[in-house]
């Protein structure tokens, strides 16, 4: 601005848009008359018509203003005010700027499976400008919002700015999508038992990158479990951003179940030597089932390993096949044992003579076993037989086998007197007196047993008339308590052996 002072005046050239402005590239006639000069004289602005502009004063020239180019130039300017006789000097500043913003390109929606590890941000947009190279520019990216690890839209701000601070900005979505199927991975041929269904966690596992529940759809409907077979089937797997993994594959149908044979019991007890037929075997035979099919009685099959001519235990095996081949079976434990206690016979009455030695009981009996030889068996008894006394004395005798059977019969042992006492008295006797003798100062009378005052003394001589004379016979017998009796027989003569007496 110059001012032009004048002794008589205050004057006053003031120039505007002397900073001008043009935007890079554009025509810069466009702008070389935006420099306005105004003349003020006491403060007031004067107009002068014919007023006009000098241009490219002091060597300076429009030709060094290079639009396309960013900078400062300046061209002198001077106007001029004739009629009033004033001019100015103004040096104008021609500012070629870029005012033109970066251009980013890039897609509005970027897709990224979860579980990405990172994203190299810069590689999903171009930008450039219309005046800076690439290199030139300042890129900002915030991606701070963006969890890769999470499904979701979160958005990426890019800010690019050139060297004139001129400022772009770009948004992107970053889609964290699960774009992955989830893996189905079959464990193993799949057969089942008849009338069982389908456990998909027995034979499958699921997993899926992202999601830990999964929809899972079997699709069993051409499936008959009740009859064996192989047929097809499908199984879905879908996780919840709608992936789908789709497997077929075949279910076969198996029949496990053999029959099962029910017995009345698994144990009996047969005795030795015992007769035992099928039928009475088939007897034990509640009920034979089958998941399938139905099976008679007859069509059991009986394994009989039973010898009962031998003590032990034995198995019977009952056995029926259904019409898969599969056998099933039911075992019956047989015992063979000794049941039978031994028998025990008396031979003869056991009667044995006091004092003597106490008699061996089991040779009068006939101990006999259904099984145990006579030397196997244990012999007892019981009670005291008193050799030293007449009487019966009662012993028990106790018979066991091996297997415990066990006899008790009771045995009567009889202790005798059969001996007869002694009788001694003279086989002749001479009676002179006519008078019964006194026969128990005459005899004399012993017994091995019985006190001689227990010995009865039997005198028969009813028939002897002793006041006369004769020769007689007497039996004399001696009687024990037990009856045993001697009997001796005495010749009695009566003799008169006094003179005869003459009276006269």
């Amino acid at each position: 601005m110059l001012f032009f002072l004048n002794m008589m005046m205050n004057v006053a050239v003031i120039w505007t848009n002397d900073v001008v402005h043009i935007p890079l590239g554009d025509n810069l006639d466009n702008y070389k008359h935006h420099p306005q000069a105004t003349l003020y004289l006491n403060d007031e602005e004067a107009t002068d018509r014919l007023m006009y502009y000098e241009y490219e004063l002091h060597y300076t020239s429009f030709n060094v203003i290079r639009t396309h180019i960013v900078g400062s130039y300046t061209v002198w300017y001077r106007a001029h005010f004739p009629t009033l006789g004033f001019e100015s000097d103004m040096a104008i500043t021609f500012v070629v700027y870029d005012h033109i913003a970066p251009s980013i390109l890039g897609q509005k929606d970027v897709y990224v499976d979860v579980g990405t590890k990172s994203i190299d941000y810069k590689t999903l947009i171009e930008y450039d400008d219309n005046y800076d190279d690439v290199k030139d520019l300042s890129l900002t990216i915030d991606s701070n919002q963006v969890r890769l690890n999470q499904i979701g839209v979160y958005p990426v701000t890019y800010i690019v700015r050139d060297k004139a601070k001129n400022e772009q900005i770009f948004i992107q979505n970053i889609h964290v999508v699960d774009t992955i199927k989830p893996t189905i991975k079959q464990k193993s041929q799949i057969q089942i038992p008849v009338g069982t269904t389908l456990n998909i966690d027995t034979y499958f596992t699921f997993s899926d990158n992202y999601d830990n529940v999964l929809k899972t759809t079997l699709e069993d409907n051409l499936v008959l479990y009740q009859i064996p077979g192989i047929y097809p089937a499908t199984l879905k797997v879908k996780d919840q951003s709608n992936n789908e993994t789709v497997l077929n594959f075949n279910v076969t149908i198996i029949d496990q179940e053999g029959p099962k044979i029910i017995l009345k019991t698994n144990r009996i007890t047969l005795p030795y030597q015992y007769v035992l037929t099928d039928e009475e075997l088939m007897d034990y035979i509640v009920i034979i089932e089958d998941n399938l099919d139905i099976i008679l009685k007859s069509d059991v099959t009986i394994i009989n390993y039973v010898d009962t001519n031998f003590l032990g235990n034995y198995q019977i095996i009952f056995e029926a096949t259904d019409s898969s081949g599969l056998k099933g079976s039911s075992t019956l434990q047989v015992d063979v044992v000794d049941n039978s206690p031994p028998t025990v016979m008396l031979k003869e009455p056991i009667i044995v003579d006091v004092y003597s030695l106490e008699p061996f009981i089991y040779d009068y009996l006939i101990i006999e076993d259904n099984y145990d030889p006579f030397e196997k068996l244990t012999l007892s008894k019981t009670g005291t037989v008193s050799m030293n006394k007449v009487g019966e004395y009662r012993v028990i005798v106790k018979v066991v086998d091996q297997a415990k059977n066990s006899t008790e019969v009771p045995v009567i042992v009889q202790v005798v007197d059969k001996v007869a006492p002694v009788l001694n008295i003279k086989n002749e006797l001479e009676i002179t007196n006519f008078m019964r003798p006194d026969f128990n100062a005459l005899i004399e009378v012993s017994d091995n047993y019985d006190k001689e005052s227990d010995i009865t003394i039997h005198i028969d001589d009813s028939h002897i008339t002793y006041e006369k004379i004769g020769v007689h016979q007497i039996k004399i017998t001696a009687t024990d308590l037990s009856g045993n009796a001697t009997t001796k027989i005495v010749h009695i003569a009566l003799i008169d052996t006094s003179y005869p007496e003459i009276i006269l």
